[in-house]
This record gives structure tokens, sequence and C-alpha cells, in this order.
């Protein structure tokens, strides 16, 4: 009787076939959708648990099961920061005067420095994979558990947002790299108290960043000092590939806010020394020549250039073209001086003499005395060959006198009968 019943039950629910297939798949839709919401909403409650379990102090003690992400733990009340596609590069010192220093200024660097910084342009520059400390103080007592975190970016508006990382080829033969440093990363951190201190950071649109806990100085000393490490070159294809770079260095507190803001152009490179030197020159003579075109234009004088029309040979300085930098340096070595010249022999062949003497600037001393010391013996070599095939004429010279002499005293003596000649030899 029973399975009459559901029998007639069945076919009474089954015998409008188009309304019983559109309550079967709007009821599937809907348990699919309750399903994913159900799903999602524990993986996002098991990720809060595991990152107030990381945070948990007492994670290193296996016994303590209290913030396992198997266990309900405790609710997550920390709001991450909102990350910018375009990170800001003005310096903010804030209310705790955050303030970065790289050493003292100096005016140059030598070839090897493995690290320099140039205060006209800004600018650090530093070799690939070596120890570069840079130093950090705050002229006002921070609150406790800031960090300072230095963020690589591009500096051209076309590239701001592309993400700075390593190249393929330094990333595929880093293989000494510790498990809790990602091999990608171009920063790097070495701190003497250990790994702990130092974290390695993912934002969210990509962007790698590194942050070290601050410490505030030592008894005697002014600045907090973080030592970085810079894993790809400048110059690298499929990394930065010569884009010009920036290190954002912010201080922000536990909460994620900003308190201060630095912020350096970046170069990595091979020779620190010579590529500041250079792009130093590069500035100063450009700007140079933009002030000397706004003089001109004021005074409605001429600077004297290099020209080809025939004029007076006319060597002057350039001092008053150039920046209150240049004139306060008062170094005459760094000054520029404008030659003209009569004639396009003349100035082909002075022009030739400049080009050498620039090359030499760039050729390393122990090379420039290696050449010295050659050109030193081929000089003495010419010296030798030219005494020798002097005495060698003069000698030459001597005989044939001598020969001459003796045929006129036998001449002499045939002629004159056998008399006594007064030829004395």
């Amino acid at each position: 009787m029973s399975q009459l019943v559901i029998q007639n039950d069945m076919t009474n629910v089954f015998s409008n076939n188009d309304s019983a297939l559109s309550a079967i798949a709007a009821f599937a839709s809907q348990s699919s959708t309750l399903d994913g919401q159900d799903h999602h909403a524990q993986h996002t409650a098991a990720a809060q648990n595991v990152y107030v379990h990381t945070s948990s102090p007492n994670t290193g003690d296996p016994a303590v099961t209290t913030h396992s992400p198997y266990t309900p733990g405790p609710p997550f009340e920390y709001q991450m920061p909102q990350e910018k596609m375009v990170l800001p590069v003005n310096d903010y010192p804030g209310d705790y005067g955050f303030e970065i220093y790289f050493g003292e200024k100096t005016p140059s660097a030598p070839k090897n420095a493995q690290y320099t910084h140039s205060s006209i342009l800004n600018k650090l520059f530093v070799k690939m994979n070596v120890t570069c400390p840079i130093h950090f103080k705050c002229n006002v007592p921070p609150p406790q558990g800031c960090i300072i975190k230095a963020t690589p970016i591009f500096k051209r508006a076309q590239h701001i947002k592309d993400i700075v990382t390593r190249c393929p080829n330094h990333k595929i033969t880093d293989t000494g790299t510790p498990n809790h440093i990602p091999v990608n990363h171009l920063i790097r951190v070495e701190m003497p108290t250990g790994r702990h201190n130092v974290q390695y950071n993912y934002g969210a649109d990509g962007r790698e960043s590194v942050s070290v806990l601050y410490e505030n100085p030592q008894v005697g000393t002014e600045y907090s000092t973080v030592l970085f490490k810079f894993m790809c070159l400048s110059s690298c294809v499929g990394g930065i590939n010569r884009r010009p770079l920036m290190l954002v260095f912010t201080f922000e507190n536990m909460e994620g806010q900003v308190l201060g803001r630095r912020a350096v152009e970046m170069r990595v490179c091979s020779c620190p020394g010579r590529d500041r030197a250079q792009e130093e020159k590069r500035v100063m003579r450009r700007d140079t020549l933009t002030h000397g075109q706004c003089k001109r234009e004021e005074q409605n004088c001429d600077i004297p250039e290099i020209r080809e029309r025939n004029t007076e040979t006319v060597v002057s300085p350039v001092s008053s073209l150039l920046g209150k930098r240049r004139r306060q340096n008062g170094d005459p070595e760094s000054e520029e001086y404008f030659l003209k010249i009569r004639g396009r022999e003349k100035y082909d062949i002075l022009k030739r003499v400049k080009e050498a003497l620039d090359l030499m600037e760039y050729v390393a001393p122990r090379q420039q005395e290696l050449y010295r010391i050659h050109e030193r013996e081929e000089g003495n070599r010419l010296v030798r060959q030219i005494a020798t095939r002097f005495l060698k004429r003069e000698h030459d010279q001597h005989l044939n006198k001598g020969t001459i002499l003796q045929s006129k005293l036998i001449n002499n003596n045939s002629s004159g009968g056998g008399h006594s000649s007064n030829f004395k030899f």
C-alpha cells in the first residue's frame, strides 16, 4: 500500500517535466552558491588563524595549540594597509624626524669603491652582492615595534607600475640563498641579530619589499645601521634593464601607518666610483650650458665657443657660467675653459690631444705607469740608435779624411823628388 502511495506521488511530481526540471536547476544553483560562500568563509577564517598563529609569541613551543589553525583562535583585528600602485617618493620626515645617512660627504670616490653616495645627485652607487651600510635615526623617540621598509621602484613614469625584481640569469645561478630569503628579491638585509627581525614582503600588487625592525641607536652613536645587499645589476636584461631606479625607505608603525619616508636614486653597477664621476660631470656640464644660455639672454653677450671662423686664439675660464656649487668649489682642475682656434687643421690636432687627455682619466694608474715605462724604454732605444749612427758616421768621415790626406802626401812625395813632406799625422 505504501509503495503504491509513493509511486502515485512521484507520478504527480513529475507530471509536469518542465516545471520540475526548472525547480531542480534552481535548487542546485542555490546550493552550489551557498557551498561556495561557506567554503570561502572557512578558507578565510583558516588563513586568519594561520596569520595569528605565525605572529603569536608562542609559535616556537610545539606544546601550545591554542592558536593552531585547526582550533578556534582570537578574532582577526589587524587590518592590512591598502597598497598603492604608485608609491610616493617625496621626502617626509614626519613627526619623529625620520632621517637617512650614507656617511660623510666626499667630493669624489675611488674607482675601486664598493659603494658611494653622491650628494649632488642624491644617488647611491653600489656594487652587486656587497654589504652596504645605511644609517637611520629619528629625532624624536618612536613607539616600540616600528619597522623600516625598503622598496625598489622604477623612476620613470612609463615604468612606475612595473615590479622591480632580479633577472632570470642571477636567479638561476643563485644556489646559495637561504630558504627564508626569496630568490627573486633584489634587496636583502644582513642582520647580526638573526633573521627574526627581517621580513620579505609581497604587496597586493606583487611589489617586492623587505622590512627590518627599527632599533634605537647604541650608546654613544647617533644612528642605527642596517646592512643591505643588492642582488642584480642595473644593466641586466630581463630584470632592471638599464631603467633608472629609486629606493624608497618608509618608517611604519605596527598598524602599517607611514610615519616617515625617504627616497634616493640607486644604481647597481660594477664600478661605482667611475659611474658616479661620469654622471656628476654630465649633470654639471648640462647645468653649465643651461645657466650660460640664460646669461646670454639676460646680458646679450657671447660666450667663447669653438667655431670654424678665423678668429684670434683666446682662452677664457667660464667661471661666470658655473653654478654656485661650482664657483664655491675653488678647484682649478674642475673649472672649464673654452678655446678659440684659427684654422680647421689646428682645431683637429688640438681636438685629438684633448680626447687623448680625457681618455687618460679612465685608464688605471698601473696601466699609465706601464705605458710610461714602455715609452721611456722606447725613447732610450731610439737615442742609442741615433748615437750609434752618429758615431759611425763621424768615424767614417775621419777615415775618409785620413785616406785623402795620405793620398795627397804620396802625390807630393812623388812629384817633389823625394823631398820631405811637411804633412804630419
